[in-house]
């Protein structure tokens, strides 16, 4: 019963995310608003999800979701997909990779839920520091203000779980992972990480 409750709500979930990126396609949000907004709109749905099912169903749930994603982006791209980097569209397949892996890896719900809310919030924390503030540029187009506040937001939410000695090289060690994270990998290499990382508390 746990696995159809799970099939309806992604199928909902689905469904009500194609809705919000055509209407703001239509509206002519920029296209990396979209993906930074999809990205998290995901990450609250699988910590919800997280809670109120079973962490380990997501081990199935992020390959079929990469899966159907790379479908939708061979077959019929969305056009809000079609004018970015290969890099940033992958992202999102990427991610439900990152999502599995992580599943897998993590001993607890937080663990799991830790590591999807470090992608989700310190990754958006830095894209938005990082294009607000100048600041000295890095590598791969990143910037210090942006990948100081990716390490802060990481820091704070490993605090929530890990003792603080921990939670400080968990935030340096993923804000390494998302600063060199390159075509999207930063996806996968951000919450695998983290999860590992946790696994030690």
């Amino acid at each position: 019963m746990q696995y159809f409750y799970i099939s309806i709500v992604s199928v909902v979930a689905v469904l009500v995310g194609l809705a919000v990126v055509m209407v703001m396609t239509r509206l002519q949000f920029p296209a990396t608003w979209i993906r930074k907004l999809s990205h998290l709109g995901s990450m609250a749905l699988i910590i919800i999800g997280a809670f109120i099912f079973d962490y380990k169903v997501f081990i199935a749930v992020g390959i079929v979701f990469a899966v159907l994603l790379l479908l939708v982006k061979l077959l019929h791209p969305p056009k809000a997909l079609k004018g970015l980097e290969a890099r940033e569209s992958y992202g999102e397949i990427l991610f439900f990779v990152g999502v599995s892996l992580t599943a897998l890896l993590a001993n607890s719900t937080l663990h799991f839920v830790i590591p999807i809310a470090i992608l989700g919030l310190a990754d958006t924390a830095a894209y938005i520091v990082g294009r607000s503030i100048k600041s000295r540029q890095l590598i791969f187009s990143k910037t210090l203000a942006g990948s100081l506040a990716f390490v802060i937001v990481a820091f704070l939410l490993f605090l929530i779980v890990a003792p603080w000695p921990l939670a400080l090289l968990g935030a340096y060690i993923t804000g390494l992972a998302e600063l060199v994270g390159l075509r999207g990998s930063d996806n996968i290499t951000v919450p695998v990480v983290a999860a590992l990382l946790l696994t030690l508390t």
